[in-house]
């Protein structure tokens, strides 16, 4: 039977005849006079089972959105519970990398503080120990044949910084130096000319490859290339390599160029090193003195080894005892 709303009733305006099994129902009407319905058991049954049938059905979509409702608040409660625990975790990551990377920073800085005053103290050393020179002002004088020459030069300022180097303070130790050297190799070759009683010294210089020149030989057209040289015998000779500036080994050989003659050499170097017979041959500066011994008389030769086919001139030697005897006779 199909379901009927109390609304559709028909109203009673009268008893009704058949009071049995019937129920009878004031309903109120919106226009507020109450109104007398009849309805049957049978139907009422019917209201009863429909609305307990719609109550339960509504109860069960009620209970059913409330357990969606659960599940969903359930994943809320889930997510949001691992949102906390990535948060916790991001807390305890920022915390610890905070309080590493702070520590690193420190101790970075403390690093490079700890160097920068090491730094600071070396510099404090370096400029300490230079501040212990009390000089204000270094002067060398240096002195030539009692010729004094005074060398004006290096002054400290406060805490050891330089504050002026002159170029002639530079020079002049320099030229101290030199010129004391100088002095030293000078002294040195006129004493030992002087011991071996050399006549003379000639300057030995070359013309480029093709020749030596001498001292005190020239004539009006400038120097002679490879002159004759002549001396006597049981006399010394001397030749000042010098001019030469390291090149061209100076020789002196036998009158027909066979071999070197060594006899009576000495060599005085720039330091006032000597040396004797042939280690005194093929040498480019300092002094050559030779000895020439009472039986050398006659023609010997000068070469440069180097240049041997150019550089190559005579020394004639006459014999000193036969020039005695005819001044004498």
């Amino acid at each position: 039977m199909p379901s009927i709303k109390i609304t559709a009733l028909t109203a009673l305006t009268t008893p009704s005849a058949n009071a049995e099994n019937t129920v009878f129902v004031v309903v109120d009407k919106s226009s507020g006079t109450p109104t007398t319905k009849q309805l049957s058991l049978q139907n009422l049954d019917l209201f009863v089972d429909n609305v307990g049938s719609v109550a339960f059905a509504q109860a069960n979509g009620a209970f059913a959105q409330a357990n969606t409702a659960n599940t969903t608040a359930d994943a809320s409660f889930s997510k949001a519970n691992s949102a906390n625990v990535l948060a916790q975790n991001a807390y305890n990551f920022a915390n610890t990398i905070s309080s590493a990377g702070a520590y690193a920073h420190a101790n970075g800085a403390f690093d490079k503080a700890n160097s920068a005053n090491v730094l600071a103290q070396s510099a404090y050393n370096a400029a300490n120990s230079a501040n212990t020179f009390d000089y204000t002002t270094i002067s060398t004088t240096a002195g030539v044949y009692g010729n004094a020459t005074s060398v004006s030069v290096i002054t400290l300022a406060a805490n050891g910084r330089v504050s002026s180097i002159t170029n002639t303070a530079i020079t002049g130790f320099a030229n101290s130096t030199y010129a004391t050297s100088a002095y030293d190799f000078a002294n040195t070759t006129a004493n030992l000319a002087l011991t071996f009683s050399a006549s003379t010294i000639l300057d030995v210089s070359a013309n480029s490859s093709i020749a030596y020149n001498f001292s005190q030989y020239a004539n009006g057209a400038g120097a002679i290339n490879n002159p004759n040289v002549s001396t006597f015998s049981a006399t010394t000779l001397g030749f000042n390599l010098n001019p030469l500036s390291g090149s061209h080994p100076f020789h002196i050989r036998l009158g027909d160029n066979s071999a070197d003659f060594d006899t009576g050499l000495v060599h005085i170097s720039s330091t006032g090193t000597l040396s004797y017979g042939s280690a005194a041959q093929g040498k480019t500066s300092g002094t050559l003195l030779w000895r020439i011994p009472h039986t050398s008389v006659g023609n010997y030769k000068y070469r440069c080894s180097a240049h041997p086919s150019t550089m190559i001139g005579e020394i004639n030697i006459a014999n000193t005892a036969n020039i005695y005897f005819a001044y004498s006779s």
